[in-house]
C-alpha cells in the first residue's frame, strides 16, 4: 500500500475519532483539564507529538497543493505542537486551559478536525 493512502486512512480515521470524542465530552474533557496537574502529561503528550511529527515528516515529505500536502501539514504541524509543549510546559498548559474555555474557537476545531478527518477518510478509503 502507498504511504500517502495508509496515512490518509490512519489520520481520517484518527481525526473522524478525536472530534466526535471533542465534539461529544466537552464537559468531561473541560473537567479533566482544570482539575489535573498535567503537566507530566502534557510533557509526554508532547513527546508522542514530536515521534508522530517525524515520523510522519520522514516518510511523507511531499509538499503538493492536495491531500498530500495535507499529510505533511499535519506531520509538522505536530512537530511543532509537539516542541512547543515540550519546551514550553507551563505556557502550553495554560494555553490549553484558555482554549478549552473558548467555547467558540473550541467548537471551531471541531468543524476542522471533522472536516479533514472526512476528507482524508474519503480520499483513503473510497478513491484510491
Amino acid at each position: 500500500m502507498d504511504i500517502s493512502i495508509f496515512l490518509a486512512k490512519s489520520l481520517g480515521l484518527y481525526l473522524l475519532i478525536m472530534a466526535l470524542v471533542m465534539l461529544f465530552n466537552a464537559q468531561r474533557l473541560r473537567a479533566m483539564i482544570d482539575e489535573s496537574g498535567h503537566l507530566s502529561a502534557l510533557f509526554f503528550s508532547g513527546a508522542i507529538s514530536v515521534i508522530t511529527g517525524i515520523l510522519i515528516i520522514v516518510s511523507h515529505n511531499i509538499w503538493e497543493l492536495n491531500w498530500r500536502g495535507i499529510i505533511t501539514f499535519i506531520g509538522y504541524a505536530a512537530l511543532i505542537k509537539g516542541l512547543t509543549r515540550l519546551i514550553f510546559t507551563r505556557t502550553s498548559s495554560k494555553m490549553i486551559i484558555s482554549f478549552a474555555h473558548n467555547y467558540i474557537a473550541y467548537y471551531i476545531s471541531i468543524i476542522i478536525i471533522l472536516t479533514l478527518g472526512i476528507y482524508l477518510g474519503y480520499v483513503g478509503f473510497f478513491m484510491h
